[in-house]
């Protein structure tokens, strides 16, 4: 008897581990390395792809690291907020749009500052529709814009477009529906307001024909803390390309089967 093999249901979680981090969008071979450095320990391999530290066998190639803003403030700092966040998502990108220009850093308007103020913001906004106290209730962007219509300062484009979260990244995918969104814009900096129940966030996608890389990222808004990101709170996080936001996305939203 060969007493140094693993156990079956260990080699089963190794293998069901590995199929869970390749469905995200990473290689075969990162996940292999991420999840030897890691011990086979999923959220530590999720980490470390995430953020494109050291495998253990070498830097993991392909994916870059993300830089961060996060705050200790977050929608659950308040109990009228636990459930804010389609409206936190839509006072981010009132903000943000009301902000920026084509000559401007994002990095010069998402600050700490920046996101207090929108999760103050959205928090007193959702209040505005008479939730009840002490009673969670999601609302979609859409019924809030609807129910307050001048609220926030947005002008809306293309209306709502449905996806669908699977490992494959058909036409109704993630990926391709962001790409299609900035492709009907091209001119400026358009927001992206995401929202699979319960949870919403909201995504800043640079303006298509900009071609330099100080002012083209593509920026995550969230209201949420993610362990996925080691975020204790509130937290902004940018991106070089879609696709790196895209991976990022996958970790929140994960893919699953239909």
């Amino acid at each position: 008897m060969n007493t140094n093999n693993p156990p079956q249901k260990d080699s089963q979680q190794c293998t069901e581990n590995l199929q869970t981090l390749i469905s995200m969008g990473f290689s075969s071979e990162q996940c292999k390395h991420a999840l030897a450095a890691s011990k086979g320990d999923l959220n530590v391999s999720i980490n470390l792809l995430l953020r494109g530290e050291s495998s253990g066998e070498g830097e993991i190639q392909g994916f870059e690291s993300s830089t961060m803003i996060q705050i200790e403030l977050s929608q659950y700092s308040f109990s009228e907020g636990s459930s804010a966040c389609s409206s936190i998502s839509l006072a981010f990108a009132s903000a943000f749009l009301n902000a920026i220009d084509q000559t401007t850093s994002c990095n010069d308007v998402i600050t700490s500052s920046f996101l207090q103020a929108s999760v103050l913001s959205g928090i007193e906004k959702y209040q505005m529709l008479g939730v009840g106290e002490g009673i969670p209730q999601h609302k979609s962007p859409e019924e809030i814009l609807n129910a307050l219509p001048d609220a926030f300062a947005v002008q809306t484009c293309g209306g709502v477009r449905q996806g669908v979260l699977t490992s494959d990244e058909g036409p109704l995918g993630l990926k391709q529906t962001l790409s299609s969104c900035r492709d009907s814009n091209g001119i400026g900096w358009m927001a992206v307001v995401l929202t699979k129940p319960p949870e919403t966030v909201c995504v800043c996608l640079p303006p298509k024909t900009e071609t330099n890389s100080v002012l083209k990222n593509y920026i995550l808004l969230d209201s949420h803390p993610r362990h996925q990101f080691a975020s204790y709170g509130c937290y902004a996080m940018f991106h070089s390309s879609l696709d790196h936001l895209n991976q990022s996305l996958k970790l929140i939203f994960p893919p699953t089967s239909v």
